[in-house]
């Protein structure tokens, strides 16, 4: 699409999704397929690179189909902003809460959902929607205490890791040469007390000997 204004001229891709399971005045036959197209409007704008890129519903009169869309688009967007900002789901709405967001509605716009078959299945809609949310949250639980769990593993073991060396250096210490070598110089320790004990008996066997002279020569 090109916009030519005072001389300058804006070119901007547009992409465009025709709905044809939805007759007019009527639904479609289960809200999956509407919920589909929500998506694939989604993931367009997402990938156009834009911040925030409008989007045009229309139909043939553009309040009856239209306003049905929207008021699913809505709710969607309400339902994923607060599980964003709390962290939990929010609670399936009441048909008296669809209701009333549909009378806000209109404020902007008349005559938005023309019929009652509408309302209901944009009722059913939003429902589903929160329950299949609901469910991928439930889903998600199991994962994330299963990540929890084995960061708790890993951190009992390098706590285990950190602590194995201490006992390793007490055994390292335990049988370290120089305690085996324990033994030995206490050996040596008792050999030399032997050697001053036979030095000593040297000294008294002389004297003995000198005292035998003695005593022969005055004989």
């Amino acid at each position: 699409m090109r916009r030519i204004k005072d001389g300058e001229e804006d070119e901007r891709e547009v992409q465009q999704f025709h709905f044809l399971a939805w007759p007019d005045f009527g639904v479609p036959e289960t809200p999956r397929s509407v919920m589909s197209v929500i998506t694939a409007t989604r993931e367009a704008r997402g990938e156009s690179g834009l911040k925030s890129p409008p989007m045009v519903v229309h139909c043939s009169a553009g309040i009856g189909r239209t306003g049905t869309f929207c008021l699913i688009d809505s709710f969607q967007t309400q339902m994923e902003e607060e599980e964003a900002k709390t962290g939990r789901v929010a609670v399936a709405p009441s048909l008296n809460d669809v209701c009333n967001a549909l009378l806000r509605m209109r404020r902007y716009r008349r005559g938005l959902v023309q019929t009652h078959q509408q309302l209901r299945f944009s009722y059913l809609a939003v429902r589903e929607i929160a329950l299949r949310m609901q469910e991928s949250q439930e889903q998600a639980k199991p994962v994330q205490e299963e990540e929890n769990g084995v960061e708790e593993h890993h951190a009992d073991e390098e706590s285990s890791i950190s602590s194995e060396p201490e006992d390793e250096g007490d055994e390292s210490e335990q049988n370290s040469p120089e305690k085996e070598e324990g033994g030995p110089r206490k050996r040596k320790k008792s050999d030399s007390v032997q050697e001053e004990e036979v030095a000593d008996d040297g000294p008294e066997e002389d004297s003995k000997s000198k005292r035998r002279r003695q005593s022969g020569e005055k004989e």
